[in-house]
């Protein structure tokens, strides 16, 4: 059986991913449906919000560690991709 592709999830689906799994929050049917078994991504940008988050509601470290762990550990991250903006392939 074929891998399925990756999917590239944006910051609000990080974010409930996190909680369901350090907080026990209930993740929708849905979206489990989506993510289960399939490799996740995000990009530099979602890393930014989920850092930026985590400043502006002043974090601990120990927390700000955590939440980085859980992304590092779940996600695959995209790296910004400039040079191939504006690239029309063909």
């Amino acid at each position: 059986m074929p891998t399925p592709d990756p999917a590239l999830i944006d910051t609000d689906v990080a974010s409930i991913l996190y909680r369901a799994r350090l907080f026990r929050h209930v993740m929708p049917t849905g979206l489990a449906r989506v993510v289960a078994d399939r490799p996740l991504a995000i990009s530099v940008i979602t890393l930014g919000e989920a850092s930026y988050g985590a400043l502006s509601r002043k974090w601990s470290s120990r927390r700000t560690a955590e939440m980085l762990a859980f992304y590092a550990d779940s996600f695959a991250c995209v790296p910004q991709l400039s040079a191939g903006l504006g690239h029309v392939p063909g």
